[in-house]
């Protein structure tokens, strides 16, 4: 008899969905870090940087002030870096620019400040019934919703 098992159908659909959240984290990730700057960088690029400790890269500030620590610890880790890597990348950038990096501080990031910020998790609402009626082009437009646009001839 063997010794190993095969890979049950719950193991496969984990480990495939764990794939695709350490992509969307690495899409989500250089986005949030290259928006402000001119020149981009890529994915593996900021993850060398980080290993590097290269602080004169300056999407490192939005990747520690601007990305939520769970997305941090799930782009390192898809990357390569342990945690105990990006402890001490987090560590030399904030004693660099005197500044407490969350990750290492456990003060909350900037995502954390702003009014109205996404929680860590974002909810989405139950699906419609299967048997629910389809919507018409003038429900998905908001005629009747209060919307001065339902009052125009032109809307259905």
């Amino acid at each position: 008899m063997a010794d190993w098992a095969e890979p049950t159908e719950s193991a496969f659909a984990k480990e495939q969905a764990d794939r695709i959240e350490r992509q969307a984290v690495t899409r989500f990730v250089t986005a949030r870090v290259n928006a402000p700057m001119r020149v981009k960088l890529t994915a593996s690029e900021l993850a060398i940087a980080l290993k590097k400790h290269d602080l004169s890269i300056a999407q490192l500030d939005g990747f520690f002030w601007e990305v939520p620590v769970r997305d941090q610890r799930i782009f390192a880790r898809a990357h390569g870096l342990g945690e105990a890597e990006l402890h001490r990348a987090a560590r030399a950038y904030g004693e660099t620019t005197n500044r407490p990096v969350p990750l290492v501080s456990g003060e909350p990031g900037a995502w954390e400040r702003r009014p109205g910020a996404l929680p860590e998790r974002v909810r989405l609402p139950p699906s419609e019934p299967e048997d629910a009626p389809p919507l018409s082009l003038h429900d998905m437009c908001g005629a009747g919703r209060g919307d001065s646009r339902s009052d125009s001839p032109n809307v259905p």
